[in-house]
């Protein structure tokens, strides 16, 4: 069946989906809340385990479990798609910012990122049990922690990876139904600077100004980003001090980073390596680094989209690319070499803000799209 034939089928679909989705949304999932991500995660195994997937959990102590959701008869490698269940928002976030419908229009904390990208992955994964093709070799990972940085689902993930022929990312879409084929690397330093307090009006001289070299490095770090174009390099949070009148004895800063390339990468990381005190009784201690490498717009990629796009236009929903300065776990995926495509998910906007939302009529749309894409790897 070609895409046009099966859209209508994903149409039919529209309001069972809404219908799921919406659920999944009034189920509260933030990254810090356990007990709420394994309680959503109970259901979408249930679901999973309805179309005949086999179910694993991945028990974690202290974020919420990782699932991972497989059919394995085929002899082609395997699909990885990828999704996480938790949110930005924390518990009882629906007092504020209840789930509602306006035309076309769903609103709700984690409807866009990314519940209703998960939601796409399943209706694609229902089609293909229906139509009795489920001795393939799929897999669908959903982990509980990417918002705040996949620490422990990242070795989970790189395994899962490594032998797949490609990944799909259940991000949402970007602007104008495009898909995203480069992401930044991205990271954080603290930079600590350990001075010396004095009395500011009796002895000042007898003290170290932390909070003097905190700045005199702050602005080095800042030039950095007129010497590479492809970094980045924002302080966005200072901390020193504890009284007007007292020389600050300790100061901070957490820089923000972000790379285009491995390259970069190693440029910046080579850089905060090699910051030293302005005054020699400064003392300076760096940590932190990057957590995500960068997601390359490689010729396999790129190769990945156009099949995308091929499918899209044959049902009258043309796609572009987009790149982007965040991370997702397909940075992860791409760093192994392994084509990704990422921005599945529905179309929307206000990923983390107050008006997060989605367009209904996009999901049965980004569900035939990725639907064909299975369908031409098995």
């Amino acid at each position: 069946m070609n895409p046009k034939e099966t859209l209508p089928y994903f149409q039919s679909l529209q309001p069972q989906m809404l219908t799921e989705l919406l659920r999944w949304v009034e189920m509260e999932s933030p990254t810090t809340d356990k007990r709420s991500i394994d309680r959503l995660g109970e259901v979408l195994a249930t679901t999973l385990s309805e179309i005949g997937m086999r179910v694993e959990v991945d028990s974690q102590p202290v974020r919420g479990n990782h699932l991972i959701a497989s059919w394995t008869g085929g002899k082609q490698p395997k699909i990885l798609m990828i999704g996480h269940l938790d949110t930005v928002w924390g518990l009882d976030t629906l007092e504020t910012m209840p789930v509602r419908v306006e035309g076309d229009i769903a609103y709700g904390p984690g409807i866009f990122d990314m519940k209703g990208g998960i939601l796409i992955a399943v209706a694609a994964l229902r089609l293909l049990d229906e139509q009795k093709l489920h001795q393939c070799n799929i897999t669908l990972l959903l982990t509980s922690d990417e918002e705040e940085g996949s620490t422990s689902s990242r070795t989970l993930i790189e395994r899962e990876a490594k032998d797949a022929q490609c990944v799909f990312i259940l991000e949402p879409a970007g602007p104008d139904n495009s898909l995203k084929t480069k992401r930044r690397g991205t990271g954080d330093y603290k930079i600590k600077v350990h001075g010396k307090s004095a009395h500011a009006g009796v002895e000042p001289a007898k003290g170290v100004n932390a909070i003097q070299e905190l700045a005199h490095q702050v602005l080095e770090i800042q030039s950095w980003n007129q010497l590479r174009e492809g970094i980045g390099a924002h302080v966005g949070i200072v901390h020193g001090g504890t009284r007007a009148n007292v020389i600050p004895a300790e100061a901070e800063a957490v820089v923000d980073v972000r790379c285009d390339t491995m390259e970069d990468q190693e440029w910046l990381n080579h850089r905060f390596a090699g910051i030293i005190s302005k005054d020699p009784l400064a003392r300076i201690e760096i940590t932190g680094g990057f957590e995500r490498p960068p997601m390359v717009r490689t010729e396999q990629v790129l190769s990945l989209y156009r099949e995308a796009a091929e499918i899209a236009s044959a049902f009258d929903y043309p796609v572009r690319e987009f790149w982007t300065g965040g991370g997702s776990d397909g940075n992860f995926t791409a760093a192994l070499g392994v084509p990704t495509l990422d921005g599945m998910g529905p179309e929307g906007e206000g990923a983390h803000a107050v008006h997060e939302q989605i367009a209904i009529s996009s999901l049965p749309k980004r569900a035939n799209l990725l639907y064909h894409l299975i369908r031409r790897k098995i």
